[in-house]
């Protein structure tokens, strides 16, 4: 289909396989138009897993004014885990805005202290600061009852998964 003046969010979670892999392909039809993909990767705690993502966005000859992003970021619990990506374009037309990123890291610890100096538990603090990472995918999503089910959901997901 497609996927003018569109997006696509993402989240993934490595929950029950210490490693997890994630492929997009974006093939820009006619009519063109912007696209975003954004991806969200948490890598948990719990062992030292891996997580991969390989996107790729194809502009065809004919799809001149597209304008397409694609970025994929991975929030790391542990020092032992760890997150590879490859983001790619293959652009066959000449009057297009694309372009790609990937950044990866860990909770940052002066919001994780500035939390904790304010009374919140660490163990509340780390999970406080992983859904603000995951915030700006649940708020895609048109549905309140739905985003607020995902919150609730992803809270107990990080609750369980705790050192």
């Amino acid at each position: 289909h497609p996927l003018c003046g569109s997006g696509v969010t993402s989240v993934m979670l490595l929950i029950f396989n210490p490693h997890a892999f994630k492929a997009l392909m974006a093939d820009s039809l006619p009519p063109p138009g912007p696209f975003t993909f954004t991806s969200r990767f948490i890598i948990p705690n719990s062992f030292a897993a891996t997580g991969v993502f390989q996107g790729k966005i194809l502009v065809k000859p004919n799809a001149q004014k597209t304008d397409g992003y694609q970025i994929s970021q991975s929030l790391l619990l542990d020092d032992d885990s760890q997150f590879l990506a490859k983001p790619e374009l293959e652009i066959y037309s000449d009057d297009v805005a694309c372009s790609h990123g990937s950044t990866t890291g860990a909770i940052d610890e002066e919001a994780l202290f500035y939390l904790c100096s304010r009374g919140v538990p660490n163990d509340q603090a780390t999970d406080l600061l992983t859904l603000a990472f995951l915030a700006e995918a649940v708020d895609e999503i048109e549905s309140d009852t739905l985003s607020d089910l995902i919150v609730e959901k992803l809270e107990g997901w990080l609750e369980r998964h705790r050192p």
